[in-house]
């Protein structure tokens, strides 16, 4: 299966990161990706927040909606433990 076809022409979004995923401590840099899963009901939206350092998932937000904006919203389960 196919999800994601790319225009070659179109604009790119910005890339602060550069692909550069390491961190020297933690906290320093958080990147984030989202997933569909499908379930009987509808499709869900997931997004995740990983932090470079340790490379542990640090916050999350789940939506209905395709338009994970809200992702920086997430919830940080993990940022409680870590200071």
């Amino acid at each position: 299966m196919r999800t994601t076809v790319s225009d070659p022409d179109a604009a790119r979004a910005c890339n602060p990161v550069k692909r550069q995923f390491t961190a020297g401590a933690p906290n320093r840099l958080r990147v984030a990706d989202c997933t569909h899963v499908a379930s009987w009901a509808d499709t869900v939206y997931v997004a995740f927040a990983n932090d470079t350092f340790s490379r542990t998932i640090v916050g999350w937000t789940v939506s209905m909606s395709h338009r994970l904006h809200e992702a920086r919203n997430y919830r940080p389960p993990a940022t409680r433990n870590r200071r």
